[in-house]
């Protein structure tokens, strides 16, 4: 966890502003950040649809964005960023065994290591796991967001291992607003806004992901995988739809 904060209600918070390498979304302001934190003056709490022109005159040059119709015609964004993304997730495997069995009986509930079950984290929302996920195949669960002591967790990840898909992990945390470019909106799940990527190279390996929104969540199934495999989104666009019903959103 990074720059945990308690305020004088007792709520646990991430104080992070996150800038996605996503194309389509640049900006996500979590539950407890400073309001002062966005760059995006005059965005409203929730869903935020705006040009990339808007957007860019707010971001500096190395975080300009680009159109999809503007971006090189590839199967994948080549990049470097998503290196410790990727090595991270396929190092779970590793090391889930062992922290699971340290962690799972820990009384702290503030604690974010890896748990065997979802029912050894407190949250503040409904969760049962990803769904048609064999029980060899969970890894792990892990808190995150922000923590209330009256409630729980409002964020939690899940870590599976997925035959032809790699090590993934679904997350998701309650956010206060999100901007959106217009120009590359799409409702990939459940008709909810969505993007879809692949990122990485062939050295390290590429990240595979799939996001979504709601007004006040968001949700991201992601695949570390050694191989370039397109067809793999088409999968996890699936897969992303069976998690959000089973959310039942």
């Amino acid at each position: 966890m990074v720059g945990l904060k308690v305020n004088e209600n007792g709520v646990l918070k991430m104080r992070k502003l996150l800038i996605s390498t996503m194309c389509l979304i640049p900006v996500i302001t979590f539950a407890g950040s400073e309001p002062t934190a966005s760059p995006f003056p005059g965005a409203k709490n929730g869903i935020n649809i705006w040009s990339i022109e808007k957007i860019n005159a707010s971001m500096n040059k190395e975080m300009k964005l680009k159109s999809y119709k503007t971006l090189d015609i590839k199967e994948y964004n080549e990049t470097n960023t998503t290196d410790e993304s990727v090595n991270s997730l396929l190092q779970i495997p590793n090391i889930a065994a062992k922290e699971t069995r340290q962690y799972d009986y820990d009384p702290n509930l503030l604690d974010t290591h890896l748990r065997s079950s979802i029912s050894k984290i407190r949250l503040s929302f409904k969760f049962s796991g990803i769904p048609g996920i064999a029980r060899e195949n969970v890894l792990g669960f892990a808190a995150g967001g922000g923590y209330t002591h009256e409630k729980g967790w409002d964020g939690v990840i899940e870590f599976v291992r997925i035959p032809n898909l790699g090590i993934c992990s679904f997350s998701t945390y309650s956010i206060v607003k999100v901007i959106v470019p217009k120009e590359n909106i799409q409702y990939l799940v459940n008709n909810k806004i969505s993007d879809k990527e692949i990122a990485g190279n062939k050295m390290t390996g590429f990240l595979y992901r799939v996001e979504w929104f709601t007004d006040t969540r968001n949700y991201s199934f992601e695949c570390a995988n050694k191989k370039l495999k397109k067809e793999n989104l088409k999968e996890m666009v699936k897969i992303s739809n069976q998690i959000d019903r089973s959310l039942g959103l």
